[in-house]
C-alpha cells in the first residue's frame, strides 16, 4: 500500500475517533507567522461542549498525521521531520486562529517501532529497550518545547493527548491535570499561550 493510502487511512481513523468530542477541518490552509509562506496542517480541531464540559481548553489545534517509514532503521528520520514540519503550524495564524498546540499522529512509540530491535533472547535486547525507553522520553520532552505533542491509541480504547509523558487530555477520562502546560519560548523567556497570541495579534492586525 502506498504511504498516501495509508496516511488516509490513518487520517481517517483518527477523524473517527475524535469526531464526537472536536469539530475537524481537513487540509486546512494557514500562514505561517514568520516568513508568510502558505502551509496545510492536515486537521485543524476546535472542541465541541461535550470536550469543554471534560475539562478541554484550547480554543484551536492542530493534528499532523505522518504514516511511520518501514525501510529499517529509517523511523528517526521521518519522525523528526514530522516533528519540526508540526511546529511550524504551531507558529502560523488559520482563518484568524492560531493553533495553542499541534499533535503528531501516530505516536512517537508507534513511529519508533520500526526501528529494528534485537531479538527479545538477545543478550543486548534490555539493554536496548533502556536506551529506547530513554529516547521517547528526551524526544517527546524535546517536542513539548515546540508546543507539539502526541496522540496514543490507550489500551483503554481511549485516544490521549500527551505531552513529555504526561496526558493533557484524555477521551474518557477528561483534562487530567492541570499542571501539563503548553507555553511559548521566545529566546530565553517563556510567554503563556494568551499573551503570545495577543502579541501576535498586535503585530499582524493591530489588536491586543
Amino acid at each position: 500500500m502506498s504511504t498516501h493510502k495509508e496516511e488516509e487511512l490513518l487520517t481517517r481513523r483518527i477523524i473517527k475517533k475524535l469526531s464526537g468530542q472536536f469539530f475537524i477541518e481537513r487540509e486546512a490552509t494557514g500562514v505561517h507567522l514568520i516568513d508568510g509562506s502558505m502551509v496545510r496542517v492536515d486537521l485543524l480541531l476546535k472542541p465541541k461542549q461535550v470536550a469543554i464540559d471534560m475539562g478541554f481548553c484550547a480554543d484551536v489545534f492542530g493534528i499532523e498525521v505522518k504514516t511511520p517509514d518501514n525501510q529499517k532503521n529509517a523511523g528517526y528520520k521521518k519522525l523528526f521531520n514530522c516533528i519540526k514540519q508540526a511546529s511550524t503550524y504551531s507558529d502560523s495564524v488559520f482563518s484568524g486562529d492560531i493553533p495553542e498546540f499541534i499533535l503528531i499522529y501516530p505516536d512517537v512509540e508507534t513511529s519508533l517501532a520500526c526501528y529494528n530491535p534485537p531479538s527479545p533472547t538477545s543478550p543486548y535486547f534490555e539493554r536496548f529497550e533502556t536506551y529506547r525507553r530513554a529516547a521517547v522520553t528526551v524526544i517527546r520532552t524535546l517536542m513539548h518545547k515546540f508546543c507539539v505533542g502526541d496522540v496514543v491509541e490507550t489500551h483503554l480504547g481511549s485516544i490521549s493527548f500527551r505531552f513529555s509523558n504526561a496526558t493533557y487530555y484524555d477521551t474518557k477520562a477528561g483534562r487530567k491535570t492541570y499542571s501539563v502546560k503548553v507555553p511559548r519560548r521566545i529566546a530565553s523567556k517563556k510567554l503563556s499561550f494568551e499573551k503570545y497570541k495577543g502579541q501576535v495579534n498586535n503585530q499582524w492586525y493591530g489588536t491586543g
